[in-house]
């Protein structure tokens, strides 16, 4: 079923509300009959033991292909409780090609904990980049170097003091193949001036990713999406009203004004998107 604007042809081409036969709804911008520009994707959630989960997927789309630039959420919360506090999910914000991430951010969050991963990724979804980083709040620790198909290789790894942003230690580790330590260097053991530019980015890399508070901003981004989407699931009137498009199209390009992956981009590597 679908609720939206056509073409001369009679196809899909504008703004549109697309509900699949398999549950699933898009709501967003076509073109030739085709997922194209910028759009919502909700999977059709799955019910499990008192808890649901739903697949979303916000931003760019190339011929019904996830593109370009995007925010792929997956969800696990309480049927009954329905909060940030309560959710557990997995989030990638970042850069797509033909539906496979390449450069981007990926958070977790779990009940006790959270981690965060950004850098590049090859051609199989794997982590693999030369200067990552990735940071665990449970060990409130910090990895910055090579990850290769989701297993690190070199780097430096720094512990941080509890609810501190002071670094107690900073060591550089190499790992055998199988992800084991194989070798350890003390901090005494680095060189001065390199161990002070490794905690330089380190500790700058850390305060990007908590002065911007993105696991609850990404929970409050889900959120809006969903509710707008079960408001507006059967709602003709939502485009028939022609002053309500300019809104829709401001809200559907929000994406790209500030995320978490451009934040990190801009504020840490100065790298403009």
């Amino acid at each position: 079923r679908y609720i939206g604007t056509l073409n001369g042809k009679f196809q899909r081409d504008g703004l549109g509300l697309q509900n699949l036969e398999n549950g699933d709804q898009y709501f967003g911008q076509f073109a030739q009959d085709q997922r194209n520009g910028e759009g919502y994707y909700f999977w059709t959630p799955k019910t499990n033991e008192n808890r649901v989960q739903t697949e979303f997927y916000d931003g760019k789309w190339k011929d019904n292909k996830k593109d370009e630039k995007g925010a792929y959420i997956w969800m696990d919360e309480p049927t009954d409780d329905q909060s940030y506090e309560n959710a557990i999910f997995d989030a990638y914000i970042g850069e797509l090609k033909d539906e496979k991430y390449t450069r981007g951010t990926y958070l977790s969050k779990t009940e006790t904990d959270f981690y965060l991963y950004h850098g590049n990724f090859d051609d199989e979804c794997k982590k693999s980049d030369e200067s990552a980083f990735f940071y665990t709040s449970q060990l409130n620790r910090i990895f910055h170097g090579a990850i290769n198909k989701d297993l690190l290789v070199n780097g430096y790894i720094a512990y941080f003091e509890p609810d501190s942003d002071e670094i107690k230690e900073l060591v550089h580790c190499t790992f055998n193949e199988d992800g084991s330590i194989d070798e350890i260097k003390r901090q005494k053991d680095i060189n001065e001036d390199e161990a002070e530019d490794e905690i330089r980015n380190i500790k700058n890399f850390k305060s990007v990713i908590f002065d911007g508070n993105y696991f609850p901003k990404i929970y409050t981004r889900y959120r809006k999406a969903k509710t707008f989407i079960e408001d507006n699931a059967n709602s003709i009137e939502l485009l028939e009203d022609k002053e309500n498009i300019p809104k829709i199209q401001k809200l559907l390009k929000k994406y790209n004004s500030k995320s978490i992956y451009n934040s990190i981009e801009e504020n840490f590597f100065g790298r403009e998107l």
